[in-house]
């Protein structure tokens, strides 16, 4: 059954979204894995929120998304041992929608359902 987030969990989903993108950010030896468990997610879900910190400018700070971007692909495919993952499309597309928005976008109460 679906139900609707209130405003309340809507800000707090855009607060952790915010902390785990200048987390990672800021300390340096922070690893997707190591966010992931600290907020209790998976590496998957923290992928997506650093997408969303940078596709939506919760981060406004251009050259601070670049760095987010750069440590988790190299992060990311050192540890698989590959080159040009698919998480380079992800950020491509963040980028390109974070573009085309020239403002933080604001959280849409409407039609945000959860599981």
């Amino acid at each position: 059954m679906e139900k609707k987030l209130t405003k309340q969990q809507l800000a707090e989903h855009q607060r952790n979204v915010v902390s785990a993108a200048y987390t990672y950010h800021n300390i340096d030896w922070m690893t997707i894995t190591a966010l992931a468990a600290s907020f209790n997610v998976t590496g998957n879900q923290i992928a997506e929120w650093l997408c969303e910190a940078i596709s939506k400018r919760y981060v406004p700070d251009d050259a601070i998304c670049e760095r987010i971007k750069s440590k988790h692909i190299e992060e990311y495919e050192s540890t698989l041992l590959i080159a040009n993952s698919s998480l380079r499309e992800k950020y491509a597309t963040a980028f390109d929608t974070r573009r085309k928005t020239p403002h933080m976008v604001e959280p849409d109460f409407i039609g945000c359902v959860t599981a």
